[in-house]
């Protein structure tokens, strides 16, 4: 679904708002709706030497932390300046609970 075929209202005003007017952040479908938004808006992730260091300075630590590709295209959302610090928050909080729906329990 294209972002111009989405005509819900918006549910909340944020200062320094930078989605299409009328759009609202999914609860679920976040994936696509991220993928979609950064398609729509020409936006990709690139490696800074910041991520680079953050990587290794968690590897040095001993964790294990990846992002996902997912995570990785909010991160350039939010650095092309296309979400807010609150927006990307709320797409990366629904994204990873959804995702934790789709884990069973062992």
């Amino acid at each position: 679904m294209k972002l111009q075929d989405r005509t819900h209202t918006p549910s909340r005003a944020h200062k320094g708002h930078m989605l299409p007017r009328g759009l609202v952040l999914p609860v679920s479908g976040v994936e696509a709706f991220v993928r979609n938004l950064a398609h729509e808006l020409g936006v990709r992730y690139t490696r800074t030497p910041a991520d680079q260091w953050a990587d290794t300075v968690t590897r040095l630590a001993g964790d294990e932390v990846r992002s996902g590709d997912v995570q990785d295209l909010l991160i350039a959302l939010k650095r092309a300046g296309k979400l807010s610090t609150q927006d990307m928050a709320t797409l990366l909080i629904n994204y990873l609970r959804e995702q934790k729906q789709r884990v069973r329990s062992v």
